[in-house]
């Protein structure tokens, strides 16, 4: 069993739970479109991917246990966001 859930909320976007410690959940949402972007609030963490579409956000990123050390968050959102990229591979 994984311990990532990843909801397809609408086209490119949607949430991700990590759910073994450190736990957290965020929203995610996919490529350069500047009036998405600009809706995104607070810490915003960037995978460019290999072209400004294929960029995942991950943003909105609540912590249910207490906050990692600064590389375990990078090891952590880079985890998520191949999570997030088989998600969307896998409903193609």
């Amino acid at each position: 069993m994984s311990d990532w859930t990843v909801e397809q909320t609408s086209v490119g976007s949607g949430t991700i739970r990590h759910e073994a410690a450190p736990r957290f959940a965020a929203r995610w949402t996919t490529g350069d479109d500047p009036d998405e972007l600009a809706e995104i609030e607070g810490p915003c963490w960037t995978d460019e991917g290999s072209s400004p579409e294929d960029a995942i956000h991950l943003h909105g990123i609540a912590w249910s246990d207490a906050l990692p050390e600064q590389a375990d968050v990078q090891r952590l959102m880079a985890h998520a966001v191949r999570e997030i990229d088989a998600a969307i591979a896998r409903n193609l």
